[in-house]
């Protein structure tokens, strides 16, 4: 019998390594967002490496609101930048509306973290080059 579970990642959501705070804050918010509820998978498309991108809904959250946006929202993550949503399109059989309206959701978040210093932004800014630790 193959294996029916499939590794993923959370489309267009970067997050720290787990040997930073933010890192593991990232995956405690994600593990008590998700563990042991019902939740929606739309696969987008496969990543660079092969792997399934995908936002992740929780039946008891709001309809609209994806895990990946709230751990972005929180601060305890960073959007992917936009060639890695152009990217994704490229993956894709169809067309990639929604992988962009995904990005343009996520940048909101993110500026939304932003501004409130929540998360890797309590410190102000963070800037390009923090990028390579992500």
């Amino acid at each position: 019998i193959p294996a029916v579970a499939k590794e993923a990642v959370l489309a267009l959501t970067n997050t720290r390594s787990l040997e930073s705070d933010e890192g593991i804050d990232a995956a405690q918010m994600l593990q008590s967002l998700s563990w042991g509820k019902d939740l929606t998978a739309t696969l987008l498309a496969r990543d660079e490496d092969g792997k399934m991108a995908v936002t992740l809904k929780s039946s008891e959250g709001n309809e609209e609101e994806t895990i990946n946006a709230e751990i972005i929202a929180d601060g305890l993550a960073r959007v992917a930048r936009k060639s890695a949503a152009y990217s994704l399109v490229n993956g894709m059989t169809e067309g990639g509306a929604a992988v962009m309206a995904l990005h343009k959701t996520l940048e909101k978040c993110e500026q939304a973290a932003s501004k409130s210093r929540a998360g890797m932004w309590r410190y102000g800014d963070v800037g390009d080059d923090d990028d390579a630790e992500i």
